[in-house]
Parts: C-alpha cells; structure tokens; sequence
C-alpha cells in the first residue's frame, strides 16, 4: 500500500466514520489509473468497509476485482470468510472467524466496529422477530456467552422466566393486543348500552303515538 493511499484509510479510520470507508475507498478506486496503486490496494479494509454497510452484494464484487495475488492475503481472506458468513446468516461461524482472526492493526478498529454494529442489529432482530428466546441462542447471535446473554437481556428491560427471555417489542405487543381486547369489549357494552337505549326510545315514541290515537278516538 501506498503511503499517500495508506495516510487515507488511516484517516479514514481514525475519523471513526466508518460507514465512509467504503464509499471513499470505491471512488478512489475509479479514479485510479495507476496500476501500481492497485498493486498495494487495500481490498481488506474496503470489503470490510462494505460489511459495516451491509452491503454485501458490494462487498462481493470487491473481493471479485482483487487480483489472485490479493486473494492470498491473509486479511482479505478473513475479510471474504467474514462476508460468507454473513452471506448465509451462519452467525455461528461468523462470531468465532470474527474473534479470533489475527487481523492487522489496519484493519482491527473496522472489525471491532463490525462487531458491535452486528451485536446491536441481532438484538434488534430478537425484538422483532422472536416472541421467547433462550440465552444460548441469543449468545450465539451476538457473539458472546449465556451468562452475558443474560445479563444483556437484563439491560434491554426484557422479561426473564427460568431459561426463557421474551423480549421488550414482544411484551409491547403483547399488552397492545390485551388493551385491545379490553377496548373491544368496552365498545361492545357501550353499542349494546345505545342499542338498548334507542329500542327503549322506539317503545315510548310508539307508545306515546297510541295513547294519542286513543285519545282523539274517544274524544271523536
């Protein structure tokens, strides 16, 4: 790598905006003619840049233009495995490749951002997609362990029940759909209160109209 390309990623990094990464390092790359720069391009650090986007499809294409020389980087092998991983949402395999790579001191402070953007993303998945979930299972898609696992669904507010954590968005959902049902019997007796009310109206109205034809009959 260049030390001019290499002064860039390092800002860029340093700048802790790391959802800039990629896209600045992609419009670099179309402007670059030089093959040399190329030569010492920082494929690694981009696909991961992509990662930390989520856009893996982006992601792919870079590993694609990377020379077979590039391709045998330890760090852009990692960085590919990673993308796999996310690819078949093997969370499994991601979290142990993620954790125990060496990765380069170019690389590590985008790594570490991946982590805990993905760590956030599975929590918000748990929220929205699981109505109960056990610790193993939410351990292995944040990448930590059950006892952290707990103590994370502690921190969310969820609800814990022996093994079983039912998660925030669940319990909403589930004191929506109660107050709903409440609301729906309250507006059940207020209709049947109207309805009863109106025939009682209906009776007195037919009632007042016969007394007054039985009046002027027998007034007739």
């Amino acid at each position: 790598m260049s030390a001019s390309l290499l002064q860039v990623v390092a800002q860029l990094l340093a700048s802790g905006h790391y959802s800039d990464v990629a896209p600045q390092l992609d419009a670099i790359e179309l402007q670059t003619v030089d093959q040399a720069d190329l030569d010492h391009w920082p494929y690694a650090v981009q696909l991961l840049g992509h990662l930390y986007n989520s856009n893996l499809e982006d992601a792919r294409f870079v590993y694609k233009r990377a020379s077979s020389t590039h391709k045998q980087d330890p760090q852009l092998k990692a960085a590919f495995a990673t993308l796999q991983h996310l690819w078949n949402k093997d969370y499994q395999g991601f979290w142990p490749l993620l954790t125990t790579t060496q990765w380069s001191e170019v690389t590590l402070p985008l790594v570490h951002a991946i982590a805990a953007k993905q760590r956030q993303d599975a929590v918000r998945l748990v929220s929205h997609a699981y109505s109960s979930i056990q610790p193993d299972r939410l351990a292995s898609l944040t990448g930590i362990n059950p006892q952290e696992a707990l103590q994370l669904a502690q921190s969310e507010g969820w609800q814990m029940n022996g093994d079983i954590i039912t998660a925030r968005i669940w319990l909403e959902k589930l004191y929506h759909a109660v107050h709903l049902d409440d609301m729906l019997s309250m507006f059940h007796i207020l209709w049947s209160l109207v309805a009863f009310a109106l025939w009682l109206l209906w009776v007195c109205i037919v009632s007042a109209l016969w007394l007054t034809c039985c009046v002027s009959v027998g007034e007739a």
